[in-house]
């Protein structure tokens, strides 16, 4: 609109903010050790990829609280790792409450 207007601090605002995201573009880049063609131009045909949970998948076996508490009990060191699952079921505090008893 800067253009349009004939407004010089527009344009020279326009052009800070621009060059300000190019340069964040390419920080990026080098953060994720890709080239910005291949972030601006890697997805032009490429094939589909598989949806998330359409993979291959692990197997899960039940275990019953006695066998984790049996398992903890052996255990010379436990680590807990949280993650976003932790957080998105609220269950810091269960996880908090199971590291004192332990």
């Amino acid at each position: 609109t800067g253009f349009v207007l004939g407004n010089n601090v527009l344009i020279i605002a326009g052009t800070l903010d621009g060059f300000s995201g190019f340069i964040l573009s390419i920080l990026m880049c080098r953060a994720m050790n890709r080239s910005i063609t291949n972030v601006l131009f890697g997805a032009f045909g490429s094939a589909a990829t598989a949806a998330v949970g359409e993979g291959q998948q692990g197997v899960m076996r039940e275990v019953s609280l006695d066998d984790i508490a049996v398992q903890l009990a052996y255990a010379n060191k436990v680590i807990f790792v949280p993650g976003y699952g932790l957080a998105t079921a609220q269950a810091q505090h269960a996880v908090r409450e199971l590291a004192s008893v332990l």
